[in-house]
């Protein structure tokens, strides 16, 4: 080959390469292979899309092995990507399946946004995930530049139990949980009246016995009572000497509420007596439809998001 044409081909390919870096810098959409279809699948909401979805990525790819899959995740979305995040209603972990098919090429990333307004750190998530700005931004741009389809598992449709026309109190889950629920909270408080503690007492210490919360907000979120409420709650149990205020040796002006020894003592009372008086609503069950019973809690607590959202 002549010194001349080689030298030639040598600068169109250095140019060529030059000029595929600046579209990338530039945010410019990249070449695919020649009639490779894309596909982004947009998860929100883990616990109702997550296991639908990855299930339905798998079986795109066992049809289509060749699809370049992006997976982005926002808002609730997220926790399918986190460290021991499992599916509520069949209890199957997502990790192994994110890897599987991030094995297959798949690539899965998460919404930063969404890290910011929910406190969480990247360490959290498991090492198959990587990051971008903006879930929405991302999703966009993958359709609108690079030509990706656009597809989102649709969450679980709702049942069909109950009519308008036809509602009874006596058949409703709701109203049956809630008199469960208000009949435990009083045997419960009867069994710790002795200890001089009722229900708006013992539930706060407990939450402080476990760690759930250590400031007033955090309890009240908790507890799902008002901060107001809450406060005025804390002032009668320091004056019982069951807690006390103690200023946060990181940041002065946060105030974290501590259990006393009284106070650790009295909270330790709590789960005998929750233990006794859930044992007795359960009198009759078995354990397998104890479980069941729990695992169908869960699933309705799975479709709550989704429930939240206006229709």
């Amino acid at each position: 080959m002549p010194t001349m044409h080689l030298i030639q081909r040598l600068l169109a390919a250095a140019a060529l390469s030059v000029a595929c870096g600046s579209a990338q810098a530039q945010g410019q959409p990249t070449a695919q292979p020649p009639g490779q279809e894309r596909a982004v699948y947009h998860i929100d909401d883990a616990q109702s899309q997550g296991i639908k979805g990855l299930r339905n990525i798998r079986n795109h790819l066992d049809v289509a092995p060749d699809t370049k899959i992006v997976v982005v995740t926002h808002a609730n979305g997220v926790d399918l990507l986190m460290e021991g995040a499992r599916d509520t209603r069949s209890n199957a972990e997502y990790a192994p399946l994110v890897a599987a098919l991030k094995a297959r090429g798949v690539g899965f990333e998460v919404c930063e946004i969404t890290l910011k307004n929910r406190n969480l750190t990247k360490e959290r998530f498991i090492l198959e995930a990587t990051f971008t700005p903006s879930g929405v931004v991302r999703v966009a741009r993958l359709q609108s530049r690079d030509g990706f389809a656009y597809l989102k598992p649709r969450a679980r449709r709702p049942a069909r139990f109950y009519r308008a026309d036809r509602y009874s109190a006596d058949e409703s889950v709701g109203y049956l949980m809630r008199r469960v629920l208000t009949g435990m909270a009083q045997a419960t408080d009867t069994r710790l009246e002795p200890h001089g503690l009722t229900n708006a007492q013992w539930v706060p210490l407990f939450k402080l016995r476990l760690g759930a919360a250590v400031t007033v907000a955090e309890l009240a979120r908790e507890c799902q009572a008002d901060a107001g409420s809450m406060t005025r709650m804390l002032d009668r149990l320091e004056a019982k000497g069951l807690c006390r205020r103690v200023r946060s040796t990181e940041d002065r002006r946060v105030v974290n509420i501590e259990l006393t020894a009284e106070g650790e003592l009295a909270a330790d009372k709590v789960p005998p007596a929750i233990a006794d008086v859930l044992n007795g609503y359960l009198a009759g069950f078995t354990r397998s439809e104890w479980e069941t019973l729990k695992d169908m809690l869960r699933r309705m607590l799975a479709n709550a998001p989704a429930v939240r959202q206006p229709r």
